[in-house]
């Protein structure tokens, strides 16, 4: 008895020694892995179980692809902040993401952007912005925060959220206020790459468009001195058009004010408490 017990005891140690011996092996072909670095240097990267490890291994990769074919960006950034719009799964959302910033600093966005694949990227961007900005607001703010480095990519997206707001104005409130909200956080975060220049710009925006409206209203005016049918058609055409143009001026002056109250906070770091505690 004595003896079987000891072999039971031996079969069972000799089992766990070879179950951890595969484990061992499997994790060691699983970890090590060689990224030849620039130069010929043959970095070795370790990775891990552990999900920072490899995911920092990922985006080291997908940097230097993005250096070695610029030329894909465009491409690529476009298929996939639309796959974006189209994934469930919220986990490798994350992943994702943050690999694609590499290759947004090789973007410029042109001036004349409208029917061009910069509309369709912005357009994916906002939309993945306001759909998850609050589960992802890192990765999604790094992502405008590259786009906002090259600093000719400011003006097309300020001016890409004006023409938007536009739109939006002839559309139910709700689609107002989900607007404000989504142009306001895409504004904090140019904001926070070139104050000035975006302030600037918004400034010019809101000028611009009090400045139409005054003319729209003096050419209401002389319509309506030419004649009674002719002044009525003239006034609801001013009216609506009016009505459209102060809902976007209002997005401007929100997306304004959070711009300034970003410019304060960089210069005064100690008002972020202050700040905060007014938000909430």
């Amino acid at each position: 008895a004595a003896a079987a017990a000891a072999a039971g005891l031996g079969g069972a140690g000799g089992w766990r020694s070879a179950q951890a011996q595969q484990q061992q092996q499997q994790q060691q072909q699983d970890e090590v892995f060689a990224l030849e670095a620039e130069g010929g240097s043959g970095t070795v990267v370790v990775l891990g179980a552990l999900q920072d490890s490899y995911q920092q291994f990922q985006y080291q990769l997908s940097a230097k692809l993005a250096r070695d074919h610029p030329e894909l960006s465009e491409a690529l950034c476009e298929e996939m902040m639309t796959r974006q719009l189209e994934l469930a799964d919220k986990v490798s959302q994350h992943p994702v993401l943050t690999c694609l910033s590499p290759w947004m600093e090789n973007l410029t966005i042109a001036a004349h952007w409208k029917g061009t694949w910069c509309e369709r990227l912005l357009k994916s961007m906002y939309y993945v912005t306001l759909r998850h900005g609050d589960e992802l607001p890192l990765e999604i703010e790094r992502l405008w925060s590259t786009l906002a480095a090259n600093r000719r990519n400011i003006i097309p997206v300020l001016d890409f959220l004006a023409s938007l707001g536009t739109h939006t104005a002839y559309q139910e409130l709700a689609s107002m206020l989900e607007y404000l909200g989504v142009s306001k956080r895409i504004c904090l975060y140019l904001a926070r790459i070139s104050p000035q220049q975006t302030i600037d710009h918004l400034v010019y925006e809101i000028s611009l468009q009090l400045h139409e409206d005054e003319g729209a209203a003096g050419s209401s005016g002389g319509a309506g001195m030419g004649g009674g049918a002719a002044a009525g058609g003239g006034l609801a055409a001013g009216q609506a058009g009016q009505a459209a143009a102060t809902a976007l001026q209002f997005a401007h002056v929100l997306a304004y004010d959070a711009a300034v109250r970003n410019f304060q906070l960089h210069q005064d770091p100690s008002a972020n408490a202050a700040a905060a505690a007014a938000a909430a």
